[in-house]
């Protein structure tokens, strides 16, 4: 037989064996063990409005929602929703001896993609690349919920992190984050518009450090320096942050009796800010260094 036949016909075997597993596969089986595992991988509820299988290994859901339950007697609940996530396997990092996944997270205009690979070098090593495009950060209200903190903007962000195993309390890595033209609406402090906010870290020794944070806009001219620490799930935050900051005379008359804590309008001045607290219950203290 000629070999291009033989060709043909493994191709065309192949792929009919591919439509019967895909037209048999049980998709709503599937979705429900999706959203049992994860729910009880975060103490929490995940649902699942649709979910389909594409070519050739590949899965789309869509309009999903995550319920967190509140971590503490003085936390809040908080719930995310997206518009639609596909994962898929890394193909090419399996025929490598690799296990690798690609998620595509999809939210109004912007997009989070993120890569999971597993390396073996004498031991496990799990790498995780995120990237961030045009996100309303507005969509994500978890800092409205759980801090009470209201910010608009536009972001884009890449972080790279890796960890040993599945400890990832080991984990290291880098950040970096850029948002432009938005408005921050804490709860017990007044607005104010920014033009950019700009932050890049490193992720070690159980801690997200800040190396940098700038902000800039009409109202002040703001940059930061310092570390988040959390406990196990997430029940504490930790927040130590050295800030210097310059306020401008529009937003300084609106601060009422937290201009006895800030420096004066148009002077620079520094603040030990420290944060502390379960989510939706945080503390602040502060103290001007001059």
């Amino acid at each position: 037989m000629n070999k291009k036949w033989i060709v043909f016909l493994l191709i065309y075997s192949v792929s009919i064996f591919l439509v019967f597993v895909y037209m048999s596969f049980p998709i709503e089986s599937l979705k429900r063990k999706i959203e049992n595992a994860f729910s009880d991988y975060i103490h929490g509820q995940l649902s699942i409005n649709e979910i389909s299988l594409h070519f050739p290994a590949h899965l789309k859901m869509k309009k999903l929602q995550i319920n967190i339950p509140k971590h503490s007697k003085e936390g809040s609940p908080f719930a995310i929703n997206l518009d639609e996530l596909k994962v898929g396997l890394g193909i090419k990092k399996m025929l490598k001896g690799r296990i690798g996944l690609d998620l595509d997270l999809l939210t109004g205009n912007g997009k989070i993609n993120a890569k999971i690979d597993k390396k073996w070098i004498g031991h496990s090593i799990r790498y995780l690349t995120v990237d961030i495009k045009d996100l309303s950060i507005q969509d994500f209200p978890v800092l409205d919920q759980q801090f009470g903190i209201h910010i608009t903007g536009l972001m884009t962000g890449k972080a790279d992190i890796e960890w040993p195993g599945n400890d990832i309390t080991t984990s290291k890595g880098e950040w970096a984050f850029n948002i432009e033209k938005g408005r921050i609406i804490p709860k017990h402090f007044p607005a104010f518009a920014y033009d950019s906010a700009y932050g890049n870290g490193v992720i070690k020794e159980q801690a997200i450090q800040i190396e940098k944070i700038q902000i800039q806009g009409q109202d002040l001219s703001l940059t930061a320096n310092g570390q988040i620490r959390m406990e196990t799930e997430i029940s504490n935050f930790f927040i130590d942050t050295k800030v210097k900051l310059k306020l401008f005379p529009k937003l300084y008359k609106r601060l009422g009796f937290f201009t006895n804590l800030l420096p004066k309008p148009d002077n620079e001045g520094y603040i030990n800010l420290f944060i502390y607290g379960p989510p939706g219950a945080l503390r602040f203290s502060s103290k001007e260094r001059g």
